[in-house]
């Protein structure tokens, strides 16, 4: 599970990196605004899905 573990971790990185982005992008009215919608939309789905993952796959158990 470690390798779930940090492909996870890095899937989560840059989703966030990619939120954040086009978040920003869209509040300051840069480039096209429904693909930036639509951009955010996938990075926010990815991030749900990732974060429990990686946090789940994390675990050890005993």
């Amino acid at each position: 599970m470690g390798i779930v573990h940090i492909a996870a971790e890095i899937v989560v990185f840059f989703a966030a990196i990619s939120l954040i982005y086009y978040f920003f992008q869209i509040t300051q009215a840069l480039g096209e605004r429904k693909q930036n919608i639509k951009y955010l939309i996938i990075a926010a789905v990815v991030l749900l899905i990732a974060y429990p993952v990686s946090n789940l796959s994390g675990k050890k158990n005993g």
